[in-house]
């Protein structure tokens, strides 16, 4: 089976009169199309299984040892988390209008909850709970904070919790973690202009 066990990176850069798409909203557009359909195709609990035989042998060899086909090319979890978010502490202003209005998305794998909006630098969530399902022990908890905003939605960075801390350990357990600042993309330093041919224009 390949799979990816959370959500890869991905970035892409435009050049040529693409360029253009290099700002930030149109850029953060595409690299959420690419990463929504990776998450469809090979994020778990979606794999994708590369048969190693003839259907036909597999079958047989399936049969002998009394194993379903399906069970052998999909993973089973290995349990359920419940997830709660409690509250924030310290988030600055992303916008010039007002305090922020955070809410977060939550993922394991290609599952994804959307917690309420809250208000404030000091945010708190009285209610929702995501009931997850866990395949692997290398995944983790992916927590992004956004601002809610008439236009476009500011973002205040992601925060990573992994699961194998969680594992083994039945209970609530309350967990603080650390929001990493999303990379400006504005900020950073120019890169050479393209020099292929298809990217000079007269």
């Amino acid at each position: 089976l390949v799979y990816f066990a959370n959500r890869p990176e991905f970035d892409l850069e435009f050049s040529g009169l693409a360029a253009l798409s290099n700002t930030e909203s149109i850029h953060g557009a595409f690299v959420e199309a690419v990463l929504g359909s990776v998450d469809q195709m090979l994020v778990l609990p979606n794999t994708y299984w590369v048969p190693t035989a003839p259907d036909e042998e597999l079958m047989q060899l399936a049969d002998g040892r009394n194993i379903s086909i399906a069970r052998a090319t999909h993973l089973r979890a290995l349990g359920i988390l419940r997830i709660q978010l409690i509250e924030g502490a310290g988030l600055s202003s992303v916008s010039s209008f007002g305090s922020p209005r955070p809410y977060a998305i939550v993922r394991v794998g290609a599952q994804v909850w959307q917690s309420e909006v809250s208000a404030g630098h000091n945010p708190t969530w009285k209610g929702g709970v995501a009931d997850m399902f866990v395949y692997d022990s290398t995944q983790a908890i992916q927590i992004e904070l956004f601002s809610d905003a008439v236009l476009r939605d500011p973002f205040f960075g992601v925060a990573t919790v992994p699961v194998v801390s969680m594992i083994g350990k039945a209970g609530e357990h309350n967990v603080t973690a650390l929001i990493d600042p999303p990379r400006d993309i504005a900020e950073d330093e120019p890169t050479e202009p393209c020099r292929h041919p298809e990217c000079v224009f007269p």
